[in-house]
């Protein structure tokens, strides 16, 4: 499928972010930022808010405490992904991890107003 280009405005230390990133990485910074809102934007809509008024309303510290909680909950949910692939197939009919139903985005919405 063809894609399209889209341009954005990245400040300087993000540019700096960005290019250090893909450097270490290994990865085109295009790439990056695909991934990066590919991720962001399949969000529930209640965690975009989130990260969006965090962006602007929140202190450096606040930020990098979200950042370590999404970047937790990512590794969690690989290896709990790597662990069902790897189950045997007998074993993986018992199994709930993955093949469970998500939440609903009411779920999800719900949980978001408590949590604020």
């Amino acid at each position: 499928m063809p894609g399209k280009t889209v341009s954005s405005h990245f400040d300087v230390d993000l540019v700096s972010l960005l290019e250090d990133v893909a450097k270490t990485d290994g990865h085109a910074p295009s790439r990056l930022v695909s991934t990066g809102s590919r991720i962001f934007l399949s969000m529930s809509p209640p965690a975009r808010r989130i990260a969006i008024a965090m962006e602007g309303d929140s202190t450096p510290a606040e930020r990098d405490f979200l950042l370590r909680h999404i970047s937790r909950a990512a590794l969690v949910a690989y290896r709990t992904i790597l662990e069902e692939r790897n189950m045997p197939f007998h074993e993986a009919d018992a199994h709930t991890g993955t093949n469970t139903d998500l939440l609903s985005e009411e779920e999800i919405e719900a949980e978001a107003v408590r949590l604020c």
